[in-house]
This record gives C-alpha cells, structure tokens and sequence, in this order.
C-alpha cells in the first residue's frame, strides 16, 4: 500500500507558499463581503422595529449544511463550521479565512465537526469518525474557495477524490469492488450512523486501541465497559488471538469479531460479519 495511503503525513508545504499580498486581499475581501452581510442584516432589523406592532417579525432561519447530515439525535443546528485535518497542516492563511467566515478549527477529533480537510485516504482515527459521522471530507481547496467567495460554499464539490488509496484499501481488504469514499459517505447521509442502535464491548485485548471509544461513539453507538449477554444488536470486538482467560470465557458464550470488522466498516459503512467472526 502506497505511503500516503496508511499513516500521517509530512504536512502540504505546497498549501504553504501562498503570496502574502494575495494572502491578504482575499481576506480584505472576506471581511469586507462578511461586514458588508452583517450590515445588510442590521438594516433589516431597523426596518422590522418600524413596521406595525401587529405584524410578527418572523425569526431568521438556521442554516444547515447539506453534506453533513447525521441521526437526528445530534443534528447540527447552527450555522457555524467546524473544521479538524488528517494528514495535512493547514497554512495560517486558511485558519484566518475560517475565522473571518465565523468558523472554529479542533486539533483533535470532536462530535462539533462538521468539515474534515485531508489531501489522502488515510486509515486515521479522524477519517474513520469523519466518515461514520457522515461530514464533508474536502481538500484545502475548499478553503482558499471559501475566502474568494467569502461565506462558506457546499463541500460536494471539493470532495477528497483518492483513487490510488481507494483501490489500495480495497486491495489489502479483499474487496470484491473497488472502494468509493463518495458513496460511503452517501450511505450514511441517506441511511442513519452504521451502529445506531448498537452496543459495543471490546475485549481486554483491545485495552491499547485507544482510538474504539471515539470511533464507536462516532459511529453512532454504545460503548459497554462490562461484558454484555449476547443479542441481536451487540457487537464485541476482540484481537485474533488472546489468552486472557476472562475473553476465552467471553468467546465460548458469544459471537466474537476481530476489531478490523469495525475499521473497515468505518470506511465502507458496511458489516462484514463472516469475514471477520472469530473462531
């Protein structure tokens, strides 16, 4: 599998060798479209508290974004973005077009986030919850796009295309089609989060993976901290091999599944349950 396509980067130093004065006439542009917006939104106001006390002055509606639907349980309902990176460095330029559009960026991976921005497929604990949780996963374009336009623009078309990595990852999984981040993507927009409704035990051969919580919890379901009685909608993970004697205990009574059930459902939201059953 080729490098890019497996854990962190050396960052985008392309992304970092933007002019200064261009640097700074797109902001200017920015911050002029925003305030230019803000005002328009004041004079609006002036002319509502004119108007006859017997006409309701109707709430401005909330803005949301298309392409980052998730369940209805932690639906975003404000119009401010979120943006977290795997694999690249954003430049101090992109931050301050965020900030100018009234957006926030995380260093770490947080249920607010609503736009990953990655130059790479990579199999990061941030891409896995970005795509179980259904957000725009956009290429720093995106951003320099946002700052010429000056507000924030639908994602759908800046979209991370990577096929090297996608028929990578599809290779070192087996899969008898050729992965699509796109359309995983859809299914989760259309369909709900892959472990909706699921409660999730790992193993104390997992106790190292410290990334399951934060993916199960992305992927829409509940983690267990003690060892659950065996139905339709619980999923215990485990590694291939153990001998600890409390998870050979746990393994005669209940189906097993190793962990990479789990990362590789993150990326395609579908279950391979035979594939991955521990004997």
């Amino acid at each position: 599998m080729p490098d890019q396509c497996r854990g962190p980067g050396q960052g985008n130093a392309g992304y970092e060798s933007i002019a200064s004065a261009s640097a700074e006439h797109t902001l200017q542009t920015v911050s002029t479209k925003v305030a230019a917006k803000a005002g328009a939104t004041a004079a609006t106001k002036t002319v509502a508290k004119t108007e006859s006390s017997a006409t309701a002055v109707a709430q401005r509606p909330t803005t949301t974004y298309s392409g980052s639907a998730v369940d209805d349980s932690t639906k975003r309902t404000t119009a401010i973005a979120c943006f977290t990176t795997t694999g690249v460095e954003l430049t101090s330029r992109q931050r301050k077009i965020i900030k100018a559009l009234g957006g926030t960026y995380s260093r770490v991976w947080c249920r607010e986030v609503t736009h990953l921005v990655a130059i790479a497929l990579r199999q990061t604990s941030k891409f896995m919850c970005g795509v179980c949780a259904g957000v725009q996963i956009v290429t720093p374009d995106f951003l320099d796009a946002c700052g010429s336009a000056g507000h924030l623009l639908d994602g759908k078309q800046f979209t991370l295309k990577d096929p090297v990595c996608e028929a990578a990852f599809s290779t070192s999984r087996g899969l008898e089609n050729v992965y699509k981040l796109e359309p995983a993507l859809q299914i989760v927009r259309e369909k709900g989060r892959l472990l909706r409704g699921f409660s999730v035990f790992c193993l104390p051969s997992l106790s190292k993976r410290t990334e399951l919580p934060e993916l199960v919890v992305a992927a829409g379901g509940t983690l267990l901290h003690a060892a659950p009685e065996p139905g339709p909608k619980v999923l215990v993970l485990g590694e291939r091999s153990s001998n600890d004697a409390t998870e050979k205990e746990v393994r005669a009574r209940t189906e097993v599944y190793a962990v990479d059930l789990l990362y590789e459902a993150a990326f395609t939201q579908r279950m391979r349950y035979s594939a991955y059953r521990l004997r």
